[in-house]
């Protein structure tokens, strides 16, 4: 009963910006646009990281959780050895989620007038939100199966040999939990302040999106199932992911541009200019 409350009123935390529509002031409907071949460039990006992430991790080796040893792991991450708690866990999953619903919810404001453009804008939200999640999975997929790193639990001889055994005990790095809440709270106060400008809402919809996801890298640290630097990393990652995504997609933005010729060769890259 007492996870249950904790459950609702973390998502409450999450969502308690957008539950006061009154105070959203005029939408931007014009703040963002969907352009075909970046979509499709970014897409792909995000599928094919997906494609190799998933056969890396299929050729991870576990190792002999006996043979590992802690002095292998930088000193100041020794203390996420002595975690492990699936309620911890179990929690931060609520703290993630909470920020992904802030993600519709948000952009669910923009359909309190049910007119062409509204539409569209919102389409064009939930088309920005889908490919800054499709990206950050891909890059964490890809990063878990390349380095293939123990995770906290794996060196606690008090958690079971058996789960200590499980491929998944190789996957620490970096933290999926923390990268996608950071993703998904910075493209939502991204899109948020260009879509509803001067809006009091902009810095309650950023503190909370961000809370949301500072806390759950914390309980995957203290769940034993991240050591800090899986977090940090993590972090880093997913609120740069947030931010470029919809930075693409910004209707005067005219610095981001992909070019498919470099130096005279054929292939995709991007270009930005100061």
């Amino acid at each position: 009963m007492k996870e249950i409350t904790l459950k609702t009123s973390l998502y409450l935390l999450a969502l308690f910006p957008i539950l006061f529509p009154a105070h959203i002031s005029a939408d931007n409907l014009a703040a963002f646009r969907l352009k075909p071949f970046k979509d499709t460039v970014v897409v792909l990006t995000g599928l094919t990281f997906q494609q190799e992430g998933d056969r890396l991790i299929s050729k991870v080796v576990v190792p002999e959780p006996t043979t590992l040893d802690r002095n292998n792991i930088p000193a100041f991450e020794h203390f996420a050895c002595n975690y492990y708690s699936q309620k911890m866990s179990r929690i931060s999953d609520y703290t993630k989620n909470a920020v992904s619903g802030m993600m519709l919810l948000t952009s669910l404001s923009l359909m309190k007038e049910n007119r062409k453009e509204n539409i569209q804008a919102f389409l064009t939200d939930m088309v920005m939100y889908s490919e800054t999640e499709l990206v950050i999975t891909g890059f964490t997929q890809c990063s878990k199966g390349l380095f293939k790193r123990s995770r906290p639990y794996a060196y606690n001889t008090d958690v079971s040999l058996d789960m200590r055994k499980e491929k998944n005990a190789s996957l620490s790095f970096w933290s999926g939990h923390a990268s996608f809440a950071f993703a998904s709270a910075v493209v939502t106060g991204y899109i948020f302040q260009k879509r509803h400008p001067g809006s009091h809402l902009v810095k309650p919809v950023w503190i909370c999106g961000i809370s949301c996801a500072a806390v759950t890298g914390i309980l995957r640290v203290r769940s034993g199932v991240h050591f800090p630097t899986d977090v940090l990393t993590g972090a880093a990652v997913g609120a740069f992911t947030g931010w470029f995504i919809p930075r693409l997609h910004d209707e005067k933005n005219e610095h981001l541009t992909f070019i498919t010729e470099i130096n005279g060769t054929q292939g995709i890259g991007i270009l930005y200019s100061f």
